[in-house]
C-alpha cells in the first residue's frame, strides 16, 4: 500500500511539473495560440509610429550594431540564472544589464548576485507588474522592439519602440518606453520578436507561420512599423517557427545559418553565408545566440559539438561565451536569444516601484 501511495504522488507531481512547463514553453499554450492567431486574422492593424512622433520609421535595431543594454527577466526558470551570470561575468565594457523583477524586494539579492562582476553603472532594474498567470521569460517576444526613427540631416538619432501584442498575459512595454524615454507605439496585432531578423540595411525576413502568417498583410506590417526595407517570408524549416533559430545576420553582408535551405535563398540575395555546425536535434540549436559588441553567448547542449560552435564563432572573430542551456531547448523549446532583449546606448531611468522612477542608487535603500 505505501509503494502505490509512492507511486501516486510520484506521478502527481510529475504531472504538476509538466503542466507547469506546458505554461512555460516559447508559444504558450495551445489556446493562447489560437486566440492570437484569431486575433490577427480579424482586427485591423493600428497607426504607426509616423503618426504618433511625425517621423517615420527608418529601420529596425539590429544586435549586430552597438548595445547598448541587455534586457532580461528576473526568473529562475529552467537556466535562466546561468544565462545571466555568464552575461554579467562577460558584459562588454559601456554595456548594460537590465534585469526586470516584478516586485522591488527582489532587488537587493540580485544587485549582491551580479554586482561583484559589473560595475555600479552597468547593472540596472526595471520593476514591471505581473499576475499569477504572466510569463515573463521570452524577453524577445514580449518586450518592445526598438527601432531607428527618420531625422533631418546631422540631427541626433532618434529611436521610437514597437509594441506588438503578446499572448502570455505580460505587458512590459509602457515600463521600458518610460525607463528609456522613447515614444512608442502598439500594432494592434500580435507578434513574435524572435521572428524578426534583418540585416544592417533593413532587409528583413521572418517565417510565415504562427502569428505571422494571420496577419493581413504581412509584409506591409513589417514595412510599415519596423522600417523594413524589404521582406522575405520563408516558409519553416524546423523548430517552432521563428527565424531566430536558424539565421544570424552580421554586419554588412555576412549571415550564418545551419540550414541549406535558407542557406541557398541567402546566397541567391548576395550575402556571404558562413554554415554552422548544428546538434544533430531540432529543438536544439547553435543559431539561438546573443551578440554583444562582438561578445557572442552561444548554447551548448552537453555533447561534443558543442566544441565545433565554439570554434565557428571564435573563427568568425568572436569572443564565444558559452552556456548550458540544454532544458531551456528541450523543455522551454527557446534559446539564449528568445530569453534576452538587445537596445541601443541611451538613457535608462531606473525604477524601483514600477511606474515611479528613480535613480538606480536608491532602488535599495
Amino acid at each position: 500500500m505505501k509503494r502505490k501511495i509512492t507511486i501516486v504522488l510520484g506521478l502527481l507531481l510529475t504531472l504538476a511539473f509538466d503542466a507547469g512547463a506546458t505554461e512555460l514553453k516559447h508559444l504558450g499554450s495551445p489556446a493562447q495560440q489560437r486566440h492570437a492567431q484569431e486575433w490577427n486574422r480579424t482586427h485591423p492593424m493600428n497607426f504607426n509610429l509616423e503618426a504618433l512622433t511625425g517621423a517615420p520609421v527608418l529601420k529596425p535595431f539590429s544586435e549586430a550594431e552597438t548595445t547598448g543594454y541587455v534586457a532580461i527577466s528576473s526568473t529562475d526558470a529552467w537556466e535562466l540564472a546561468a544565462i545571466r551570470s555568464a552575461i554579467a561575468k562577460n558584459l562588454p565594457p559601456a554595456t548594460v544589464l537590465i534585469i526586470f523583477v516584478s516586485d522591488s524586494s527582489e532587488v537587493r539579492a540580485l544587485k549582491k548576485l551580479y554586482s561583484p562582476y559589473l560595475k555600479d553603472d552597468q547593472l540596472k532594474f526595471l520593476v514591471v507588474p505581473t499576475t499569477g498567470s504572466s510569463d515573463t521569460i521570452w524577453a524577445r517576444d514580449s518586450l518592445p522592439f526598438p527601432v531607428y526613427l527618420q531625422t533631418p540631416a546631422k540631427a541626433p538619432v532618434a529611436m521610437g519602440l514597437v509594441d506588438s501584442l503578446y499572448p502570455q498575459d505580460f505587458e512590459p512595454d509602457s515600463a521600458f518606453a518610460k525607463a528609456f524615454s522613447y515614444p512608442m507605439v502598439s500594432t494592434n496585432q500580435y507578434f513574435r520578436g524572435g521572428n524578426l531578423l534583418f540585416d544592417t540595411e533593413g532587409n528583413c525576413f521572418s517565417e510565415n507561420v504562427n502569428e505571422t502568417q494571420r496577419l493581413s498583410d504581412p509584409e506591409g506590417y513589417l514595412k510599415k512599423y519596423f522600417g523594413c526595407t524589404t521582406v522575405t517570408l520563408l516558409e519553416q524549416e524546423g523548430g517552432i517557427g521563428d527565424i531566430d533559430e536558424r539565421i544570424k545576420f552580421l554586419t554588412g553582408k555576412d549571415v550564418l545559418t545551419d540550414n541549406a535551405t535558407y542557406a541557398g535563398i541567402l546566397k541567391n540575395k548576395g550575402y556571404t553565408v558562413h554554415m554552422m555546425p548544428t546538434t544533430g536535434k531540432d529543438g536544439e540549436t547553435y543559431m539561438n545566440t546573443l551578440l554583444v559588441n562582438g561578445t557572442m553567448f552561444v548554447p551548448q547542449m552537453g555533447i561534443k559539438r558543442d566544441a565545433d560552435a565554439i570554434k565557428a564563432y571564435q573563427d568568425l572573430g568572436f569572443k564565444a561565451v558559452g552556456v548550458m542551456t540544454k532544458q531551456l531547448a528541450d523543455r522551454g523549446d527557446g534559446n539564449i536569444h528568445c530569453v534576452t532583449m538587445n537596445y541601443p546606448p541611451g538613457a535608462f531611468q531606473a525604477s524601483a516601484r514600477g511606474g515611479d522612477f528613480v535613480d538606480f542608487s536608491r532602488a535599495t535603500r
